[in-house]
Protein backbone atom coordinates (compact mmCIF):
# COMPACT_ATOMS: atom_id res chain seq x y z
CA UNK A 1 0.00 0.00 0.00
CA UNK A 2 2.64 2.53 0.73
CA UNK A 3 4.35 1.07 -2.55
CA UNK A 4 1.10 2.37 -4.39
CA UNK A 5 0.75 5.70 -2.40
CA UNK A 6 4.39 7.06 -3.58
CA UNK A 7 3.67 5.39 -6.68
CA UNK A 8 0.00 7.26 -7.34
CA UNK A 9 0.67 10.56 -5.04
CA UNK A 10 4.06 12.74 -6.22
CA UNK A 11 5.66 13.88 -3.44
CA UNK A 12 4.88 17.17 -1.87
CA UNK A 13 6.84 19.87 -2.63
CA UNK A 14 5.63 21.98 0.37
CA UNK A 15 5.07 21.83 3.99
CA UNK A 16 2.44 19.55 5.59
CA UNK A 17 -1.08 21.25 4.66
CA UNK A 18 -4.08 20.91 6.39
CA UNK A 19 -7.84 21.46 6.45
CA UNK A 20 -10.33 22.15 9.16
CA UNK A 21 -13.69 20.73 8.21
CA UNK A 22 -16.68 22.98 6.88
CA UNK A 23 -18.42 23.23 10.30
CA UNK A 24 -22.01 23.45 8.62
CA UNK A 25 -21.62 20.29 7.02
CA UNK A 26 -19.47 18.18 9.31
CA UNK A 27 -19.47 19.07 12.89
CA UNK A 28 -17.10 18.48 15.58
CA UNK A 29 -20.16 17.28 18.11
CA UNK A 30 -23.66 17.62 18.19
CA UNK A 31 -25.10 20.99 18.85
CA UNK A 32 -28.08 19.92 20.79
CA UNK A 33 -26.94 18.76 24.14
CA UNK A 34 -30.30 16.70 24.87
CA UNK A 35 -29.73 14.65 21.54
CA UNK A 36 -26.33 14.16 22.57
CA UNK A 37 -26.99 12.66 25.62
CA UNK A 38 -29.37 10.31 24.13
CA UNK A 39 -26.78 8.99 21.28
CA UNK A 40 -24.29 9.17 24.79
CA UNK A 41 -26.98 6.36 26.35
CA UNK A 42 -26.77 4.42 22.96
CA UNK A 43 -23.12 3.89 23.04
CA UNK A 44 -23.14 2.86 26.68
CA UNK A 45 -25.80 0.43 25.94
CA UNK A 46 -24.31 -0.57 22.88
CA UNK A 47 -20.84 -1.01 25.27
CA UNK A 48 -22.77 -2.87 27.90
CA UNK A 49 -23.99 -5.03 25.31
CA UNK A 50 -20.60 -5.66 23.81
CA UNK A 51 -19.05 -5.97 27.42
CA UNK A 52 -21.67 -8.71 28.37
CA UNK A 53 -20.87 -10.67 24.64
CA UNK A 54 -17.39 -11.12 26.05
CA UNK A 55 -18.56 -13.13 28.66
CA UNK A 56 -20.98 -15.20 26.56
CA UNK A 57 -17.25 -15.78 24.39
CA UNK A 58 -15.68 -16.68 27.17
CA UNK A 59 -18.33 -19.06 28.70
CA UNK A 60 -18.49 -21.21 25.09
CA UNK A 61 -14.79 -21.31 24.92
CA UNK A 62 -14.57 -22.38 28.31
CA UNK A 63 -17.45 -25.21 27.62
CA UNK A 64 -16.43 -26.02 24.09
CA UNK A 65 -13.94 -29.37 23.37
CA UNK A 66 -15.00 -30.13 20.10
CA UNK A 67 -13.21 -28.00 17.20
CA UNK A 68 -15.85 -28.07 14.51
CA UNK A 69 -17.83 -25.81 16.45
CA UNK A 70 -15.51 -22.70 15.87
CA UNK A 71 -17.42 -21.04 13.52
CA UNK A 72 -19.88 -20.51 16.53
CA UNK A 73 -17.01 -18.83 18.36
CA UNK A 74 -15.92 -16.80 15.23
CA UNK A 75 -19.61 -15.15 14.11
CA UNK A 76 -20.03 -15.24 18.21
CA UNK A 77 -16.84 -12.48 18.11
CA UNK A 78 -18.27 -10.69 15.05
CA UNK A 79 -21.35 -9.55 17.13
CA UNK A 80 -19.23 -8.44 20.05
CA UNK A 81 -16.54 -6.51 17.83
CA UNK A 82 -20.01 -4.73 15.69
CA UNK A 83 -21.28 -4.24 19.31
CA UNK A 84 -18.42 -2.17 20.03
CA UNK A 85 -17.92 -0.53 17.02
CA UNK A 86 -21.48 0.90 17.28
CA UNK A 87 -20.70 2.29 20.19
CA UNK A 88 -18.52 4.62 18.63
CA UNK A 89 -20.31 5.31 15.58
CA UNK A 90 -23.66 6.18 18.15
CA UNK A 91 -21.03 8.36 20.14
CA UNK A 92 -19.95 10.39 17.59
CA UNK A 93 -23.53 10.66 15.50
CA UNK A 94 -22.68 8.51 12.94
CA UNK A 95 -25.84 7.37 12.29
CA UNK A 96 -25.81 6.58 8.47
CA UNK A 97 -22.46 4.78 8.69
CA UNK A 98 -24.20 2.66 11.74
CA UNK A 99 -26.53 1.42 9.10
CA UNK A 100 -23.37 -0.80 7.60
CA UNK A 101 -22.46 -2.19 10.75
CA UNK A 102 -26.09 -2.96 11.82
CA UNK A 103 -26.39 -4.86 8.29
CA UNK A 104 -23.26 -7.01 9.07
CA UNK A 105 -24.83 -7.89 12.56
CA UNK A 106 -27.71 -9.05 10.59
CA UNK A 107 -25.70 -11.67 8.99
CA UNK A 108 -24.05 -12.81 11.89
CA UNK A 109 -27.25 -12.68 13.69
CA UNK A 110 -28.45 -15.07 10.61
CA UNK A 111 -25.13 -17.66 10.21
CA UNK A 112 -25.44 -18.15 14.44
CA UNK A 113 -28.89 -19.12 13.85
CA UNK A 114 -28.78 -21.12 11.40
CA UNK A 115 -25.46 -23.05 12.52
CA UNK A 116 -27.46 -23.68 15.84
CA UNK A 117 -31.07 -24.34 14.71
CA UNK A 118 -29.86 -28.18 14.16
CA UNK A 119 -27.60 -30.30 12.57
CA UNK A 120 -25.20 -28.16 14.21
CA UNK A 121 -21.98 -30.44 12.82
CA UNK A 122 -22.51 -30.41 9.52
CA UNK A 123 -23.52 -27.25 8.93
CA UNK A 124 -20.47 -25.79 11.22
CA UNK A 125 -18.17 -27.95 9.21
CA UNK A 126 -19.97 -27.14 5.84
CA UNK A 127 -18.93 -23.12 7.11
CA UNK A 128 -15.61 -23.63 7.48
CA UNK A 129 -15.17 -25.96 4.40
CA UNK A 130 -16.28 -23.41 2.27
CA UNK A 131 -14.14 -20.76 4.13
CA UNK A 132 -11.17 -23.06 3.50
CA UNK A 133 -12.27 -23.38 -0.49
CA UNK A 134 -12.39 -20.23 -0.84
CA UNK A 135 -8.86 -19.21 0.50
CA UNK A 136 -7.65 -21.96 -1.76
CA UNK A 137 -8.92 -20.87 -4.49
CA UNK A 138 -7.50 -17.16 -3.83
CA UNK A 139 -3.77 -18.36 -3.10
CA UNK A 140 -3.91 -20.32 -6.27
CA UNK A 141 -4.78 -17.22 -8.12
CA UNK A 142 -1.63 -15.66 -7.23
CA UNK A 143 0.50 -18.88 -7.95
CA UNK A 144 1.63 -18.25 -11.47
CA UNK A 145 0.76 -21.40 -13.57
CA UNK A 146 -2.42 -22.54 -12.02
CA UNK A 147 -5.55 -21.97 -13.92
CA UNK A 148 -7.02 -19.70 -11.66
CA UNK A 149 -3.95 -17.58 -12.14
CA UNK A 150 -4.65 -17.61 -16.00
CA UNK A 151 -8.34 -16.35 -15.35
CA UNK A 152 -6.90 -13.42 -13.55
CA UNK A 153 -4.22 -11.96 -16.00
CA UNK A 154 -6.78 -8.81 -17.19
CA UNK A 155 -7.33 -8.19 -13.62
CA UNK A 156 -4.28 -7.91 -12.71
CA UNK A 157 -3.27 -5.75 -15.53
CA UNK A 158 -5.56 -3.06 -14.75
CA UNK A 159 -5.32 -3.39 -10.74
CA UNK A 160 -3.14 -0.04 -9.83
CA UNK A 161 -3.26 -1.41 -6.41
CA UNK A 162 -2.21 -5.11 -7.24
CA UNK A 163 0.72 -3.92 -9.63
CA UNK A 164 2.50 -2.18 -6.70
CA UNK A 165 1.86 -5.03 -4.06
CA UNK A 166 4.64 -6.69 -3.03
CA UNK A 167 4.07 -10.48 -3.99
CA UNK A 168 3.49 -13.27 -2.07
CA UNK A 169 6.60 -15.58 -2.63
CA UNK A 170 6.27 -18.64 -4.35
CA UNK A 171 6.86 -21.17 -1.48
CA UNK A 172 4.43 -19.44 0.71
CA UNK A 173 1.76 -19.86 -1.70
CA UNK A 174 2.75 -23.83 -2.07
CA UNK A 175 2.56 -24.13 1.56
CA UNK A 176 -1.00 -22.44 1.91
CA UNK A 177 -1.86 -24.49 -0.75
CA UNK A 178 -0.54 -27.22 0.42
CA UNK A 179 -2.03 -26.84 3.78
CA UNK A 180 -6.22 -26.07 2.41
CA UNK A 181 -5.72 -28.79 -0.53
CA UNK A 182 -5.46 -31.18 2.93
CA UNK A 183 -8.29 -29.35 5.10
CA UNK A 184 -10.30 -29.94 2.18
CA UNK A 185 -9.84 -32.99 1.19
CA UNK A 186 -9.73 -34.62 5.10
CA UNK A 187 -12.30 -37.47 6.53
CA UNK A 188 -14.49 -34.86 8.35
CA UNK A 189 -15.25 -33.54 4.70
CA UNK A 190 -15.88 -36.10 2.92
CA UNK A 191 -19.67 -35.57 2.61
CA UNK A 192 -19.35 -31.88 2.30
CA UNK A 193 -16.23 -32.32 -0.52
CA UNK A 194 -18.19 -35.14 -2.27
CA UNK A 195 -21.32 -32.71 -2.84
CA UNK A 196 -19.27 -29.59 -3.77
CA UNK A 197 -17.64 -31.33 -6.14
CA UNK A 198 -20.28 -32.24 -7.83
CA UNK A 199 -21.06 -28.20 -8.81
CA UNK A 200 -20.66 -26.82 -12.12
CA UNK A 201 -17.21 -24.74 -11.68
CA UNK A 202 -19.06 -21.34 -11.82
CA UNK A 203 -21.14 -21.86 -8.67
CA UNK A 204 -17.70 -23.85 -6.92
CA UNK A 205 -16.76 -20.34 -5.39
CA UNK A 206 -19.48 -18.49 -4.72
CA UNK A 207 -21.97 -21.12 -3.36
CA UNK A 208 -23.01 -20.59 0.45
CA UNK A 209 -22.00 -22.51 3.11
CA UNK A 210 -25.33 -22.85 4.56
CA UNK A 211 -26.95 -24.17 1.16
CA UNK A 212 -25.09 -27.66 1.83
CA UNK A 213 -27.56 -30.34 3.10
CA UNK A 214 -30.78 -29.08 1.27
CA UNK A 215 -30.18 -25.42 2.76
CA UNK A 216 -31.17 -21.75 1.24
CA UNK A 217 -29.90 -20.65 -1.95
CA UNK A 218 -29.42 -17.05 -0.51
CA UNK A 219 -29.72 -14.95 2.38
CA UNK A 220 -32.89 -14.08 1.83
CA UNK A 221 -33.83 -17.25 1.58
CA UNK A 222 -32.01 -18.25 4.84
CA UNK A 223 -33.77 -15.19 6.66
CA UNK A 224 -37.22 -16.50 5.67
CA UNK A 225 -36.24 -20.46 6.71
CA UNK A 226 -35.63 -18.73 10.02
CA UNK A 227 -39.02 -16.93 10.51
CA UNK A 228 -36.99 -14.11 10.37
CA UNK A 229 -37.77 -12.60 6.99
CA UNK A 230 -39.16 -9.15 8.59
CA UNK A 231 -36.14 -8.47 9.60
CA UNK A 232 -34.28 -9.29 6.13
CA UNK A 233 -36.89 -6.72 4.45
CA UNK A 234 -36.79 -4.07 6.68
CA UNK A 235 -32.88 -3.95 7.31
CA UNK A 236 -30.85 -5.70 4.54
CA UNK A 237 -32.66 -4.15 1.59
CA UNK A 238 -33.43 -0.40 2.92
CA UNK A 239 -29.74 -0.56 4.64
CA UNK A 240 -28.22 -1.77 1.68
CA UNK A 241 -28.14 1.55 -0.09
CA UNK A 242 -25.84 2.44 2.60
CA UNK A 243 -23.58 -0.35 2.36
CA UNK A 244 -23.36 0.11 -1.50
CA UNK A 245 -23.38 3.80 -2.34
CA UNK A 246 -26.99 3.63 -3.76
CA UNK A 247 -30.02 6.26 -3.12
CA UNK A 248 -27.44 8.57 -1.68
CA UNK A 249 -30.21 11.69 -1.91
CA UNK A 250 -32.42 10.13 0.42
CA UNK A 251 -31.47 11.66 4.49
CA UNK A 252 -28.60 13.71 2.40
CA UNK A 253 -30.37 16.08 0.06
CA UNK A 254 -33.33 18.15 1.65
CA UNK A 255 -34.81 21.08 0.04
CA UNK A 256 -35.50 24.57 2.17
CA UNK A 257 -38.74 26.85 2.35
CA UNK A 258 -38.29 28.04 -1.00
CA UNK A 259 -38.15 25.12 -2.79
CA UNK A 260 -34.18 25.24 -3.22
CA UNK A 261 -32.07 21.82 -2.71
CA UNK A 262 -28.96 21.49 -0.19
CA UNK A 263 -26.76 18.89 1.14
CA UNK A 264 -27.52 18.15 4.70
CA UNK A 265 -25.58 18.07 7.53
CA UNK A 266 -23.62 15.11 8.10
CA UNK A 267 -23.74 13.29 11.21
CA UNK A 268 -27.32 13.60 10.97
CA UNK A 269 -28.70 11.61 14.28
CA UNK A 270 -32.14 10.70 12.33
CA UNK A 271 -33.90 7.88 13.60
CA UNK A 272 -30.77 6.80 16.15
CA UNK A 273 -33.69 5.82 18.32
CA UNK A 274 -35.07 3.00 15.50
CA UNK A 275 -31.72 2.02 14.59
CA UNK A 276 -30.34 1.64 18.36
CA UNK A 277 -33.57 -0.88 18.89
CA UNK A 278 -32.57 -2.89 15.32
CA UNK A 279 -28.66 -3.26 16.66
CA UNK A 280 -29.32 -4.13 20.11
CA UNK A 281 -32.39 -6.89 19.46
CA UNK A 282 -29.62 -8.60 16.77
CA UNK A 283 -27.17 -8.41 19.01
CA UNK A 284 -29.05 -9.94 22.21
CA UNK A 285 -30.75 -12.23 19.79
CA UNK A 286 -27.08 -13.78 18.47
CA UNK A 287 -26.53 -14.32 23.09
CA UNK A 288 -29.88 -15.31 23.35
CA UNK A 289 -29.59 -18.11 21.24
CA UNK A 290 -26.22 -19.37 22.66
CA UNK A 291 -26.77 -19.26 25.98
CA UNK A 292 -29.88 -20.74 25.51
CA UNK A 293 -28.92 -23.81 23.31
CA UNK A 294 -25.54 -24.17 24.48
CA UNK A 295 -24.81 -22.67 28.07
CA UNK A 296 -28.33 -23.52 29.43
CA UNK A 297 -26.63 -22.77 32.97
CA UNK A 298 -26.42 -19.04 32.17
CA UNK A 299 -29.47 -18.53 31.44
CA UNK A 300 -30.87 -16.79 34.83
CA UNK A 301 -27.38 -14.76 34.79
CA UNK A 302 -28.15 -13.24 30.99
CA UNK A 303 -31.86 -13.05 32.50
CA UNK A 304 -30.57 -10.87 35.15
CA UNK A 305 -28.20 -8.80 32.94
CA UNK A 306 -30.96 -7.82 30.68
CA UNK A 307 -33.58 -6.85 32.87
CA UNK A 308 -31.28 -4.59 34.08
CA UNK A 309 -30.36 -3.54 30.58
CA UNK A 310 -33.74 -3.02 29.31
CA UNK A 311 -34.19 -0.23 32.37
CA UNK A 312 -31.46 1.38 32.51
CA UNK A 313 -30.62 1.94 28.85
CA UNK A 314 -33.62 1.22 27.12
CA UNK A 315 -36.28 3.21 28.90
CA UNK A 316 -34.57 5.58 28.95
CA UNK A 317 -33.94 5.77 25.34
CA UNK A 318 -37.37 5.43 24.44
CA UNK A 319 -38.23 8.62 26.93
CA UNK A 320 -36.56 10.88 24.67
CA UNK A 321 -37.20 10.40 20.87
CA UNK A 322 -34.62 12.34 18.70
CA UNK A 323 -36.97 14.59 16.42
CA UNK A 324 -36.10 14.53 12.38
CA UNK A 325 -33.53 17.21 11.64
CA UNK A 326 -32.04 18.40 8.36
Amino acid sequence: MIDYLIKFNPKPKSKKMTYQAIEELLPESNENPKVQRVLDICSEAFKDLAGFGTHVLKWKIETEDDFYQLPIIYLLRQVVELSDALSVTFKSSHIHTSKIIIRSLLEANLSLDWLLREDTKRRCLAFTYMENYRKYKYYRSLLPGTDEYKSRKEIRKKGRWIQSSPPIPKHVLEENIEKLTKLLNSDRNKEIKAFHDKLDKDKKVNFKWYSFFKGPGSLSALAERLNKSDWYEHVYSTFSDATHGTNLHSGNLFRDENGNAFIGQMKNPNKANEIFSIGANFAYDSYNEIVTKHIPEKEEEMRKWFQTFLKYFVERIEKFPIKEQQ
